[in-house]
């Protein structure tokens, strides 16, 4: 059974779209309101589909049939989908963040602090050999959450913060 969140812009009319945004905007701020990650991914994931009737639906050839209420309705279907995506991966990395060893925050917060470190410096400065440094910054930027960047210059990694950490970290210790 259909999804009455989901409007197909090939196929419904004009009616089906504009409840299926109706509902679709309802079912998003429900999920903002109690801010479940689980049930946002479980929507985000339903609607994901919209995207590819939208696409279809603006690659017809007849370009002159297309209703301007259709056409509002697509952008507003991916204005909902892409704040869908941003809340979610917004959630994950405070997650990530709130979850991390007081080890991985304090090499963070050294990161925050330095700007740039290389990994001789951190284990240096913590009293740890570098296997375990590189094992330390590859859980902090497990699950695919960037948290940490790293390069390797002249055969030494060399570390960084993202943007996104330094933002949170600023935030969280009230530091400017």
């Amino acid at each position: 059974m259909e999804k009455e969140y989901i409007a197909n812009f090939d196929k419904s009319d004009k009616k089906e779209i504009e409840s299926a945004m109706r509902n679709l905007s309802k079912a998003f701020s429900e999920c903002l309101s109690i801010g479940n990650l689980k049930e946002m991914e479980k929507l985000f994931n339903d609607c994901k589909q919209m995207r590819y009737s939208a696409q279809a639906y603006l690659e017809q050839e007849n370009c002159e049939k297309f209703d301007k209420d259709i056409l509002i309705n697509i952008g507003y279907a991916r204005a909902i989908l892409d704040s869908m995506q941003l809340w979610i991966e917004e959630r994950k990395f405070q997650e990530r963040m709130g979850n991390l060893s007081e080890i991985q925050m304090r090499v963070l917060f050294e990161l925050y602090k330095c700007l740039m470190m290389s990994q001789k410096e951190i284990s240096n400065r913590f009293g740890l050999d570098e296997e375990k440094v590189k094992d330390i910054i590859s859980d902090i930027n497990k699950e695919d959450i960037s948290v940490i960047k790293q390069e390797d210059v002249v055969g030494e990694e060399i570390y960084t913060i993202t943007p996104r950490a330094h933002s949170y970290i600023s935030k969280k210790y009230g530091i400017n």
